[in-house]
Formats: C-alpha cells, sequence, structure tokens
C-alpha cells in the first residue's frame, strides 16, 4: 500500500468519526457502548473538533508536514487509549465494551498512522 492511500483512508475516517462526534455526540458515544450524558456530550464534542481540526490540516499539508502530525496524531491515539484503560480500571462501574472499543480504535488507529510513517 502506499504511503499517500493510507493516509488519504486514514484521514477519511478520522473525519467521518470527526463529524459524526460533534453533530451526533450521543449517537457516537454509543456506538462505542458508552451511555451519554451532557457531560459526555461536551467531551465527545470536543474530541470530535480535535480531529476534525487534524484531518483538514493533514488534508492541506506537504509530506514533511503530514509526518509531523501523523506523530501527532500517534500521541493523542496512545494517549487516549491510555485515558480509556485508566477508567476502566479506575471506575469498575464503567461498561467493559466502552473500555476495550475505545482502547482498541484508538490503538489501531496508532498503529496504522505508525504504519503510514514506515511507508514511501
Amino acid at each position: 500500500m502506499r504511503k499517500h492511500d493510507l493516509v488519504v483512508v486514514l484521514n477519511a475516517i478520522a473525519a467521518g468519526l470527526g463529524l459524526g462526534g460533534l453533530l451526533a455526540p450521543a449517537a457516537t458515544q454509543r456506538s462505542f457502548g458508552a451511555v451519554p450524558t451532557p457531560v459526555t456530550n461536551g467531551a465527545t464534542r470536543m474530541i470530535s473538533s480535535r480531529n476534525l481540526v487534524l484531518s483538514a490540516l493533514i488534508s492541506r499539508s506537504d509530506e514533511k508536514t503530514i509526518d509531523d502530525l501523523l506523530r501527532l496524531g500517534v500521541a493523542m491515539n496512545l494517549a487516549d487509549a491510555g485515558s480509556a484503560v485508566f477508567t476502566g480500571v479506575m471506575h469498575r462501574d464503567v461498561p467493559r465494551r466502552q473500555v476495550v472499543s475505545l482502547a482498541a480504535t484508538c490503538g489501531v488507529f496508532a498503529a496504522a498512522e505508525l504504519w503510514a510513517l514506515r511507508l514511501d
């Protein structure tokens, strides 16, 4: 697979999740097994806005800047995965499906971004 193609696919998925979380935060949360509340709706919108901004930057950047943004994406996704796991450990009342799906999604994105960085 070519780097450009992988970046385009990852960027499209990130933009879709970002747009979905911004416009329909409760539905996005339910897709990850979470129970929406007004507070989590706000947090989902913040994270979704972050993803949309990163997606917009990637779509308009040169190759070196894309690599820098991919590294930023790896760091953000690993932090998000760690946060999901930490939440699951510290709060046993959080549904396991929510913890696993959030951590796995973030982990897969981080791995795919690392893969993209290795491609020419």
